[in-house]
């Protein structure tokens, strides 16, 4: 029973403080529903995730060298092209990852986005198993640094 006397002591004392000061509850419940409207406030671009379907990745080849039935070598360019608005990479730096399919060997590399400034290198070089063979990119994965 001394236990809920303190307690009871001591909520009081904290209500009046509160009083004291000029506050009441419905202060109390304006204040709250004032800090919750203003913490649900519209996303900012730094909410909105890029990802690998932002992306369209093209081969441009620059040029190509034919040896029958060895195969060809191809020195081509990855162009990529960012598909979403460029109001959501401002101000963010992202490394994209991609592979490149249609080669004799598995290729990966990477670009990096700061802003709408890319950088890539200029030129690739892979064998294909003819001349028929058709070289594409894909993004496979986005970080943000």
């Amino acid at each position: 029973m001394a236990l809920g006397a303190i307690l009871l002591v001591v909520v009081g004392g904290a209500g009046g403080f509160l009083i004291g000061k000029g506050s009441s509850a419905a202060d109390t419940d304006s204040a709250a529903a004032t800090s919750s409207a203003t913490t649900s406030a519209t996303p900012t671009v730094y909410d909105i995730p890029i990802t690998p379907d932002d992306f369209r990745m093209n081969i441009e080849v620059l040029e190509k060298k034919c040896f029958g039935s060895a195969g060809c070598v191809v020195e081509f360019s990855v162009r990529p092209t960012l598909l979403t608005s460029s109001k959501y990479v401002e101000g963010r730096r992202f490394r994209v990852v991609y592979e490149i399919l249609g080669t004799d060997d598995e290729m990966t590399d990477y670009f990096t986005l700061s802003g709408t400034d890319l950088s890539i290198d200029d030129s690739l070089r892979a064998q294909t198993d003819s001349s028929d063979s058709e070289i594409t990119a894909n993004v496979i994965k986005v970080t943000e640094e």
